[in-house]
């Protein structure tokens, strides 16, 4: 079995990375840094640059799995469009140049984030961003997009990824190829800090809250493990979110039964 991990430097990636690695799994890793972890080979890759992306798939002969783990914070953290094109962008062209060489059964898996739920509020928009793959394309409809002006980029990135992941599903079918996406909270790893300062004092009280104890990296790779497994082999066009309650408690506290 051979996965192509995406941000396996760190994290969320790095973590597992290093358990499949212990199942067996032969990995080979993408990231814009050296990996931290062991892993069967590596290539380098920034998922902001197109042509280093061609030159990275170009690297890869064969998988089974293609599990989209890199990403980066909005506010503020890096450029909108950079934040755009290295969660969304860059992950869509990647997996669209690396699906023919995955093989017939296989899978997709990207982390994609509770703040993506929403994605289907702006169905219209996202059906537009999906209909053109360029990254010309994609980084004009960031701009221009009225629907997502007032939104936060990283919210509007993992939106983009809940909505690749419903559609290209779809178009794999025939191939018995399953796509999916797991939807952390928030997470206990390096970007911890940048993502709660987005939150309001209000929004991190209110997690704390219900959730407790922040998510830990191995509580959402022990989910990722799970989805990619065959016990989840009818698993298949879903966007799992990972948040401890979170969000249900945060839409629905107010409700009676």
């Amino acid at each position: 079995m051979r996965y192509v991990v995406t941000g396996a430097s760190t994290g969320m990636g790095a973590q597992f990375v290093s358990e499949v690695r212990r199942e067996g799994v032969e990995v080979v890793a993408l990231d814009v840094a050296d990996p931290t972890v062991e892993v069967d080979g590596f290539v380098r890759v920034d998922l902001a640059d197109p042509a280093a992306i061609a030159a990275a798939a170009s690297a890869i002969s064969s998988l089974d799995a293609l599990v989209n783990c890199a990403g980066i914070p909005g506010g503020g953290a890096a450029p909108d469009e950079t934040v755009f094109a290295v969660n969304f962008l860059g992950l869509r062209a990647l997996t669209d140049v690396l699906v023919p060489k995955i093989a017939d059964g296989g899978a997709v898996l990207s982390i994609g984030s509770m703040a993506g739920h929403r994605w289907k509020d702006r169905a219209d928009a996202y059906r537009r961003l999906l209909a053109d793959g360029s990254f010309e394309a994609g980084l004009a409809w960031l701009r221009t997009t009225d629907e997502i002006q007032d939104r936060p980029v990283y919210a509007t990135s993992k939106e983009a990824v809940w909505a690749y992941t419903s559609v290209l599903a779809t178009k794999l079918y025939a191939r018995g190829i399953r796509v999916n996406s797991v939807g952390p909270g928030l997470v206990d790893t390096r970007l911890r800090a940048a993502f709660e300062g987005t939150m309001s004092d209000a929004v991190r009280a209110r997690m704390n809250d219900i959730v407790g104890a922040p998510i830990v990296a191995s509580e959402i790779t022990a989910v990722m493990r799970f989805v990619l497994s065959d016990a989840a082999s009818r698993l298949n066009a879903q966007n799992l979110v990972v948040d401890g309650g979170y969000l249900a408690g945060a839409e629905f506290a107010e409700w009676t039964l």
